[in-house]
């Protein structure tokens, strides 16, 4: 299914949804317009400077902004909304992240131990080392007793 298929079968937001803040969980509140779009407002924003709002801001009027100027957004917030809105699917790649991480966490902690258990052979060797010197001069010494 190419883009405009699958635009033309997504529901587009509508301003009322964005500016109420339904697009996202995390949008409630006014808040302080971009940085970017600050700077940007009068003379547009670049191709650039459109990705970078987009990465970069949740912000409601962002958004609007964007999406009027650079249709080509729309798509892709709609890929969101509908990520942030099933929950079962945040809740399941969350669950993703956390298992590779105790993944990771699991293999970290068993190489700091294999480490730990490398410098015990280390010792343990070193000290067998010394303990048969001992003994070869215990016996030297012996030796010697012995002979007198």
């Amino acid at each position: 299914m190419c883009c405009r298929q699958s635009m033309k079968m997504s529901r587009l937001l509508t301003r009322r949804e964005i500016i109420s803040g339904q697009w996202g969980r995390f949008s409630v509140g006014h808040r302080e317009p971009s940085p970017v779009l600050k700077n940007k407002k009068q003379e547009g924003l670049s191709d650039l400077d459109a990705w970078l709002l987009f990465l970069s801001s949740d912000n409601p009027e962002d958004i609007l902004y964007l999406t009027e100027r650079h249709p080509e957004f729309i798509p892709m917030y709609e890929q969101l909304f509908a990520i942030c809105s099933n929950e079962g699917r945040m809740l399941e790649m969350y669950s993703a992240e956390l298992r590779m991480m105790d993944n990771n966490t699991v293999k970290l902690m068993i190489d700091k131990m294999n480490e730990k258990l490398d410098e015990k052979d280390r010792e343990i060797e070193a000290k067998k080392h010394e303990l048969e010197a001992k003994d070869r001069e215990l016996e030297k010494l012996k030796a010697m007793l012995a002979e007198k």
